[in-house]
This record gives structure tokens, C-alpha cells and sequence, in this order.
């Protein structure tokens, strides 16, 4: 890490300086906002803070964190992530939809093409006794295979 000055770094301030003294000095703090002026510097700026608040925090290589940080490319990810995973279940959704509105079509095609065959074979068979009942039915020659 370089000294807090400007210039000092060719994305700018480093941490020290964007921090502050004040925010390092052993007070709770329970957030900083980074603003950091190009998108390529995120993740150095990301580490140097890291590496400075592991510093102030007095905090040995084989001790965990006691802290956490976030950038906005993390945050893009997981909305993104996010995003996927809604557009998959809406997906899912919408397919398991039409495939039951279309076995429910069939049925009612199943059950009006069955009444109307039995309603034709009653005719049928109601116009061979009694041709002046339906005389279409005894004009017309049906041929079965």
C-alpha cells in the first residue's frame, strides 16, 4: 500500500486518505462507502482496504476476519444470479401451464368427439328403423371398412 496522498496511486487517494483517520481510529464503524473513479481499480482498491483493515484491526495471517467487505460487482452478480434463477422458475412455470391447458383441450376434444359418435350411431340406427325419422341419414350411403 502507498501513502494517503493523491497521486499516490493511479486510481487515486489510497484507502488511508479515502477513509480517513477518523474511521480508523478505534471507533465502531459499521459501514464505509468507497467510491472509486474507473471500474478497473475496484478489485485493488477492494484489496488494499482489506489489507488495511486487517492491519488496523491488528489481525494475524492465520485469524479470520473480522470483518467483510462488498463491492458493486459482487452485488451485480448476485442480482444477476438472482435474475437467472427467476427467469428459470418463470420458465418452468409457464411450460408445466401449457402442458396442462393442452391435455385439458384434448380431454374436452376426447369427450365431444365421443358424444357426437354415439349421438351419429343413435341416429344411424334410429333412421334404419324408421326411415321417415331422419331421411338424410337413409339418402346418404355410409360405407364402413
Amino acid at each position: 500500500m502507498g501513502p494517503g496522498r493523491p497521486g499516490a496511486h493511479s486510481h487515486g487517494p489510497g484507502p488511508e486518505k479515502v477513509l480517513g483517520e477518523r474511521a480508523l481510529s478505534g471507533r465502531l464503524v459499521s459501514g464505509i462507502a468507497v467510491k472509486v473513479k474507473s471500474p478497473e481499480h475496484v478489485s485493488q482498491v477492494d484489496k488494499e482496504i482489506h489489507n488495511l483493515l486487517r492491519q488496523k484491526h491488528r489481525l494475524r495471517s492465520n485469524q479470520q476476519n473480522d470483518f467483510w467487505t462488498r463491492n458493486q460487482t459482487e452485488a451485480l452478480e448476485s442480482r444477476a444470479e438472482s435474475s437467472r434463477t427467476m427467469s428459470l422458475l418463470l420458465a418452468a412455470v409457464a411450460s408445466v401451464s401449457l402442458i396442462v391447458g393442452g391435455i385439458g383441450i384434448m380431454n374436452i376434444m376426447i369427450v365431444s368427439v365421443t358424444e357426437r359418435t354415439r349421438e351419429i350411431g343413435l341416429r344411424m340406427a334410429v333412421a334404419r328403423v324408421d326411415e321417415t325419422y331422419s331421411p338424410s341419414f337413409s339418402r346418404r350411403r355410409w360405407r364402413f371398412p
